[in-house]
Order: structure tokens, then C-alpha cells, then sequence
């Protein structure tokens, strides 16, 4: 008697397998490649974005008076006159370290004799470059916004 022979042959099945593993390593290696250019992309960005934050900017001026400091105008000596009027030069000491030791507009520490500006008004205190500076573009209390320069 003869064994009943199947009627598929013994090499096909393991083929067929084959076939499925190279189509599936066929689909892959596509998403794979893409998966890692994104990555490498991404990484690329990162690292420039980086790169940005850290190198600081140009500085600008930040108004015309810094841009142009040797033109002096008739409104700048009527500030002038006008400030003298509205803030006091004081000595940063220890009654006003218990009271106030920070500067709002640099957020920087008063030191022990330092000179300072006093809003009359209000009395804030503030650093000399500070308070200037501020009231070039404004004309009020950067703490509590009360009139300084009355216009």
C-alpha cells in the first residue's frame, strides 16, 4: 500500500512563511527609516531652538535717548528740572534696609550707603540709573503708579 500523498508538498508551507516575514521586514524597514529621520529632525531642532535661547540678542537701545545721548531737547531739561523737584537723593541705610531693600525696576539689592532716589510722594526708593531710565518713557511710580511728573 502506498502512503497517501497531501495535496500540498512539504516546501510550500515553510515558503509561505517566508514570504510573510520578507513582505513584513518589506513594510517595516520604510517606518523604521522614517521613525529615525523625524527623530534625527527633531533632535536637529531641538538642539538649534537651544542654541538661540542661549547666545543673547543684540542690545537695541531702548528709547531715542539712548540712541542719540549727546541731543538733549527742551523736554528733557524741563524733566530735569521737574525731577529735581520730585525726588530726593537719599543714603540706602539700615531704617530703610527694614523697610525696602529691593529696587522694583531692576529687582536688584540696595547696599548699605548707597544713593538713592525717594518719590516724594509716595516715598518709594529706587537706584539712580533705574528711576531715570524708567521716567524717560514714563512719568509715574513704577511701584504704585502715583504721578511723579505732573504734565
Amino acid at each position: 500500500m502506498e502512503a497517501p500523498q497531501s495535496s500540498t508538498p512539504a516546501h510550500q508551507y515553510p515558503q509561505a512563511i517566508q514570504l510573510k516575514l520578507y513582505q513584513a521586514f518589506i513594510f517595516s524597514i520604510p517606518i523604521l527609516f522614517s521613525i529615525i529621520l523625524f527623530l534625527l529632525f527633531y533632535l536637529f531642532y531641538l538642539k538649534r531652538r537651544a542654541s538661540n535661547f542661549s547666545t543673547t540678542p543684540p542690545v537695541l537701545p531702548m528709547t531715542i535717548h539712548d540712541a542719540m545721548p549727546h541731543i538733549t531737547t527742551s523736554f528733557d531739561s524741563d524733566l530735569k528740572a521737574e525731577l529735581k523737584n520730585q525726588l530726593s537723593t537719599i543714603l540706602f541705610d539700615e531704617y530703610l534696609k527694614a523697610r525696602d531693600s529691593l529696587c522694583c525696576v531692576c529687582l536688584g539689592e540696595f547696599e548699605i550707603k548707597e544713593e538713592l532716589l525717594q518719590v516724594v510722594s509716595c516715598k518709594h526708593v529706587f537706584h539712580v540709573d533705574c528711576i531715570r531710565h524708567w521716567l524717560q518713557s514714563n512719568s509715574t511710580c513704577p511701584l504704585c503708579r502715583a504721578a511723579i511728573v505732573t504734565a
